[in-house]
């Protein structure tokens, strides 16, 4: 699947094929499953303890950062969704939008294939036994071309 992205002034131009918008239009619905089953570990893998050795005082961040975290990537979510299928420019805005949804969407595939590591021997082992895994690293090529694109000059 060919994914470009080319910068044209504050905007982003968006060069997708219908199969690539296709398979990330999932993402938002996929990513709210997070957390649904106990034992999850995507969920610790998108909230990892705010306080390592305090369990009292890390259920206070999560109580106090919680809400904001949760609004923050449903706003994501709602963003990335109605523009992900036919949006032929990002703003800024957009695009920053769509690479915290990819990330967090990389997050939980590998936490629910058992990735941990990230040394690149340890990755491309996984990825010859695991061929799914190449969806982690198709988004993170998507991610990459897209930061790469917003870090050029207007």
């Amino acid at each position: 699947m060919t994914v470009a992205f080319r910068r044209r002034g504050g905007i982003i131009e968006v060069g997708l094929e219908p199969a690539a918008r296709t398979v990330l239009a999932t993402l938002p619905s996929w990513l709210a499953t997070v957390g649904r089953d106990a034992g999850d570990p995507a969920a610790r893998r998108l909230s990892p303890p705010g306080v390592l050795d305090d369990p009292v005082a890390d259920l206070e961040f999560r109580r106090l950062t919680g809400a904001d975290l949760d609004a923050a990537r449903s706003a994501d979510r709602d963003r990335f969704e109605a523009t992900v299928r036919t949006a032929e420019t990002l703003s800024e805005a957009d695009a920053e939008a769509w690479l915290r949804v990819i990330g967090d969407a990389r997050l939980v595939l590998a936490a629910r294939c058992g990735i941990t590591v990230g040394d690149d021997d340890h990755w491309e082992r996984a990825v010859e036994d695991r061929p799914e895994l190449g969806m982690v690293a198709w988004l993170g090529a998507i991610q990459e071309l897209l930061v790469t694109t917003m870090m050029e000059e207007r």
